[in-house]
């Protein structure tokens, strides 16, 4: 399940990430190099649903956001220059949670 809601968030198929959402499937698991679908979101300018998925993973338990390479959403949304991802993270999420 996890693969298809990376694809679906990769590929941009807004409506089918709202369906596995639904599902209640994990937003913090991880790909083979510590990527969850925030990171993906935040690197492809998904703002649309980015919001969404941050209130999610702030809500599960052990929210570790870094990647194996130590990078968060927000460092992947500065680094291909999706700016207003990088606004929607800092201007909500960054008094709560260093991302």
């Amino acid at each position: 399940m996890f693969l298809i809601v990376m694809h679906q968030i990769m590929t941009g198929h807004e409506e089918c990430v709202q369906m596995l959402l639904e599902q209640e499937v994990s937003i913090l698991c991880k790909d083979s190099r510590g990527r969850t679908p925030l990171h993906y979101a935040a690197a492809r300018g998904h703002a649309t649903w980015l919001s969404e998925l941050l209130q999610m993973a702030l809500s599960e338990e052990d929210c570790s956001f870094k990647d194996n390479q130590g990078y968060t959403p927000l460092h992947w949304a500065c680094y291909n220059g999706k700016l207003i991802v990088t606004w929607l993270i800092a201007a909500d999420f960054l008094p709560q949670q260093p991302l």
